[in-house]
């Protein structure tokens, strides 16, 4: 007879016993403690950014992000709330593809604290830029017999500790925050992974958050428009580029591969109805941008 036991219910029970029973039980465990799986060399759980050892309920190191939250245990997990909230895994954004109605909309939050108007209204003002771009691009496929479009837009919003939208999972969840200075004079914004960090001064800038913004959405720098490295204050030409808008659909996770692993943002996909033919081919796919014409 085989038992299982899940240690994230049973992890301290488990330490004690275990010496006394290795020859009576046989363990099945491959994922455990929140789903994260068990290094099998360590015999710790890896969750990415740190290590968690299940057997005496601790973290090896700090939360690498802890700086940012003075006001938080560098050893806390989930804000010490993890009824509503989960451990990111370094997936930014989700894309939502259906394929009936031939649209695709780039989903993700961005989580700012609690009673910290700034941040908050610095981080609307950013995915604002964004959403105001819904419908004016599309995604067109060349099935082999004609081209395919698909509508894209984009559902990005605020949340708060007290205010989570029951469809915030850790596959759409980032982290807003300001700060007061960056070792880097020069240095107006940062993004790490979930973690988006403005400088404070830049807290209404038409530039510095929707240029993180686009980090979060899987975008390096490029040398045109938004994503040019000062935002396009130099240049002038702060837009949002074809490739820009291709590059987000093409850094998702299609068939759960990943194709970003520098810190930029990771996407997943849901899709529902039948890929046509080509759908997720590079040479057969493109972006293009509708151009209104004044009559």
């Amino acid at each position: 007879m085989v038992f299982e036991i899940k240690k994230q219910y049973f992890s301290l029970v488990d330490f004690l016993i275990r010496p006394m029973t290795a020859a009576i039980y046989t363990y099945k465990q491959h994922c455990s403690f929140s789903g994260k799986e068990k290094d099998s060399e360590t015999g710790y759980h890896y969750f990415g950014a740190r290590y968690y050892n299940s057997d005496l309920s601790l973290w090896l190191s700090v939360d690498p992000m802890s700086d940012k939250y003075p006001s938080l245990s560098p050893y806390n997990y989930c804000a010490w709330n993890p009824m509503k909230l989960v451990d990111p895994n370094g997936e930014n954004y989700e894309l939502i593809v259906d394929h009936k109605k031939k649209s695709i909309v780039i989903k993700a939050y961005y989580m700012v604290g609690e009673n910290n108007s700034d941040a908050y209204n610095s981080a609307s003002q950013a995915i604002s830029f964004w959403n105001n771009l819904s419908g004016q691009y599309s995604y067109v496929v060349n099935d082999g017999n004609c081209n395919v479009n698909y509508s894209i837009s984009f559902d990005l919003q605020v949340a708060t500790p007290n205010n989570i939208p029951s469809d915030l999972n850790e596959n759409n969840y980032n982290r807003y925050s300001l700060v007061d200075s960056f070792e880097d004079n020069n240095v107006n914004g940062t993004t790490y992974i979930n973690s988006i960090n403005i400088l404070d001064s830049q807290k209404d800038s038409q530039t510095t958050g929707p240029h993180e913004i686009g980090h979060s959405l899987g975008l390096s720098h490029t040398y045109d428009g938004l994503m040019e490295e000062d935002g396009g204050r130099l240049s002038g030409n702060k837009g949002v580029t074809n490739n820009n808008v291709y590059s987000i659909i093409k850094n998702a996770q299609f068939n759960g591969t990943s194709k970003s692993t520098d810190g930029r943002g990771i996407g997943t996909v849901q899709e529902s109805g039948s890929r046509p033919k080509n759908f997720n081919n590079d040479i057969k796919t493109t972006v293009i941008k509708h151009i209104n014409i004044e009559q």
